[in-house]
């Protein structure tokens, strides 16, 4: 039995006559006579009383005429459910991403997806670099939004959606606010507050060598894993800080920020995804990821 067989019985039952039923499906009236002679045959019940004059549902008949159009109903949301998935316009999304990524850039684009694909289902994880990699390795998540520094990529499409420089942080009329210019050396005596290493493994081992580069050996008092709880422990006094400058706005009164003379890595946000990756719904997302949205 096919999905057609049931749409001429449904067009037949609903015109209780031939001639009528077959105009309306645009063929003629012998085949369409066939197709439902075989239908009553596989069904094993007559559907249809027949007689010179009329045209009736049997028992049968008027049972089938209630399922038919069910399944003719489910059929058709199936196609266009079917339609929009393969439109990338329903669906589902796991993304992973980083707080740096969600304060600057990727709220924006999300709010963009959302308003023009609102069908597909976003799950938003935040992970760290590693946890994103392992994540798209096993499939876990789609795309992930993270810094790379020395990360293994391979098998990976990137793209470089976002970029900023570190800047000091410091407890307000700390005595380094009164330098116009402040290096590295400067900081040699200064209890500093910094991110786990196990966060960034690359970025860390890379700091470390800026301060050996500098001649010293940095005072590390305090760690934070996140921007708010680095500028409050720097407002607190328990230490100075390296920071995104994105930091500036989220400024606490008893912080203040400063350019620091030094050649230090920026801060570099990516968009990552598997190669092979060929979803609609992600290649939707990854378009939405112009220009606009990176501000």
């Amino acid at each position: 039995m096919e999905l057609t067989d049931l749409k001429y019985f449904a067009a037949v039952a609903e015109e209780l006559n031939f001639r009528r039923a077959a105009r309306k499906l645009n063929m003629a009236q012998p085949p369409l006579s066939r197709r439902i002679k075989n239908l009553e045959d596989e069904i094993g019940t007559p559907l249809f009383i027949r007689t010179n004059r009329s045209v009736r549902l049997t028992e049968a008949g008027k049972l089938f005429f209630e399922k038919a159009n069910e399944i003719i109903e489910k059929a058709g949301e199936a196609l266009e459910e079917l339609s929009l998935i393969g439109k990338g316009e329903e669906g589902y999304l796991p993304i992973g991403f980083n707080e740096p990524a969600i304060n600057t850039f990727l709220s924006k684009a999300i709010k963009r997806y959302h308003s023009r694909y609102p069908k597909v289902k976003l799950v938003l994880k935040e992970m760290q670099t590693n946890e994103q990699l392992e994540a798209l390795k096993n499939n876990k998540i789609k795309i992930g939004f993270m810094r790379l520094f020395g990360h293994d990529v391979s098998g990976m499409s990137t793209s470089l959606l976002y970029s900023e420089r570190y800047i000091l942080a410091i407890p307000k009329n700390h005595a380094l606010g009164k330098y116009r210019k402040i290096t590295l050396e400067m900081l040699k005596q200064e209890p500093m507050i910094i991110f786990p290493r196990k966060m960034n493994p690359g970025l860390y081992d890379h700091f470390m060598a800026k301060f050996e580069d500098a001649g010293f050996k940095p005072m590390l008092e305090q760690e934070a894993s996140t921007k708010h709880t680095t500028l409050a422990l720097v407002e607190a006094g328990l230490g100075i800080a390296l920071v995104p400058e994105s930091s500036i706005s989220m400024s606490k009164k008893g912080v203040e920020f400063h350019n620091l003379e030094a050649s230090l890595p920026s801060i570099e946000i990516y968009a990552v995804w598997q190669k092979n990756e060929s979803s609609s719904v992600l290649m939707n997302f990854i378009k939405i990821l112009s220009p606009p949205a990176r501000t």
